[in-house]
């Protein structure tokens, strides 16, 4: 667990410490010279990581989607959020690891991720009744960008030309798909989805920049769910006109709940395995195609159509992935 948490080079300086240490001095094996960890197993562990996180978000949204046929959205949150939670929060009993010190201004900035992240899940679903979702989804999918930013300022990750063309890749391949839900237009609405973007950056690049820090992913990502979890709740008692639907408590509809709260729970605990492994931005990246993979989700199993446009951009972004493993 611990080894998980080291950044990237601590890693190699470990492994080639302990090959260095168990060898013969005659052989002068060193790790380097055998494996290239930036093309093959860390970036592989990475990258397996981050799309078992794409899969679990992808899974998410379709039992999220069934949901909403029956209770509004904010009913979903509460169910859903409950359930994460509970789900962290065992395994963070058994695996987490409660011995690490954190600073004051860890904690500070573990409280404004969580804020973050319940305002981008807000301000997204603001968005999806004054704009159209295409719109919605294209400017906030635009977060891996903005984490590469403060990743840079930050921890020092920096990206190669082939990684960034992987990404941007990525993105237009996204883009490709959700235009087709509907055309771009610029509306006094259209700060919502910018806050969306904002939210899912800062949320996110917590993960990974918590995960740095040497914190447990099982805590890490417990932190921050329950987080999000609280401040929905907190908005849910607040405001008079919401309030739980007896509805979520029916075996069929608690049942998807369920599912939909531990397949979110795998997505941010395999997120946060990613960050320890390869750059953050990245991981982002990846995770943000996760509306292709629903898309194809919601192909196989709920009977939705795909377009040619909607095809193409589905092969953009594994164009994407084969970049950013090639590099």
């Amino acid at each position: 667990m611990i080894f998980l948490s080291l950044n990237f080079q601590k890693k190699i300086e470990i492994l080639n410490k302990f090959f260095s240490e168990t060898t013969a001095s005659s052989i002068n094996l060193n790790l380097k010279n055998y494996i290239n960890p930036s093309q093959n197993f860390f970036l592989m562990l990475g990258i397996t990581f981050a799309l078992l996180s794409t899969i679990g978000y992808s899974i998410n949204q379709i039992f999220n989607k069934k949901l909403t046929y029956h209770v509004d959205t904010w009913n979903v949150m509460v169910l859903t959020g409950a359930i994460i939670t509970l789900t962290l929060g065992i395994g963070t009993y058994f695996f987490g690891d409660f011995s690490h010190d954190i600073s004051l201004g860890v904690i500070l900035f573990t409280l404004i991720a969580g804020f973050a992240g319940f305002i981008a899940l807000y301000a997204l679903l603001k968005s999806f009744s004054k704009l159209n979702i295409g719109e919605a989804l294209a400017i906030g999918n635009a977060y891996p960008f903005l984490i590469l930013i403060m990743a840079w300022l930050t921890m020092g990750e920096t990206l190669n030309f082939l990684e960034l063309m992987g990404m941007l890749s990525i993105f237009l391949g996204i883009l490709l798909v959700i235009k087709e839900k509907g055309k771009f237009e610029w509306t006094k609405y259209i700060y919502l989805p910018f806050i969306t973007l904002l939210g899912w950056a800062v949320y996110n690049f917590a993960i990974g920049y918590l995960v740095n820090q040497g914190i447990s992913m099982f805590n890490v990502a417990f932190y921050l769910e329950f987080l999000v979890f609280f401040f929905s709740l907190l908005y849910l008692i607040i405001k008079s006109d919401l309030s739980i639907s007896p509805k979520i408590f029916k075996p069929n509809l608690f049942s998807l709940g369920l599912l939909s709260g531990i397949s979110t729970s795998a997505g941010t605990l395999f997120f946060a395995f990613a960050t320890s492994y390869i750059e953050t931005a990245i991981v982002g990246s990846i995770v943000s195609s996760q509306v292709i993979f629903a898309g194809l989700l919601g192909y196989l199993f709920l009977n939705e159509k795909l377009t040619k446009a909607q095809i193409i951009g589905v092969g953009i972004v594994f164009i994407g992935l084969a970049l950013i493993e090639l590099f």
